[in-house]
């Protein structure tokens, strides 16, 4: 193991981490955090939550946040955006 050396290419890293492609597969995994939360509770609709991806100063980032005071409340309540979050992992 001696001799073993790893250089960080750290511009490259960032550029990937802000890379559209990146963006695109982290707005993929928002959007099915959001239909689990909407399918868990029948009175929430793709209007009351949404997803959404942007690319931040360091990395690309992606959300999910509710939207409408019904779905605050039912949010709240119930923990649904919490439950879903594990639908994004896949």
């Amino acid at each position: 193991m001696n001799g073993i050396r790893v250089v960080m290419n750290h511009a490259g890293a960032k550029a990937m981490l802000k890379d559209p492609a990146v963006q695109a597969e982290l707005l993929r995994r928002a959007r099915l955090v959001q239909q689990a939360a909407i399918a868990s509770d029948p009175r929430l609709t793709p209007e009351d939550i949404d997803a959404n991806a942007i690319a931040g100063r360091n990395r690309a980032r992606a959300g999910v946040v509710t939207v409408t005071r019904k779905a605050r409340n039912i949010n709240a309540k119930h923990n649904t955006l919490l439950k879903a979050l594990d639908a994004g992992r896949g």
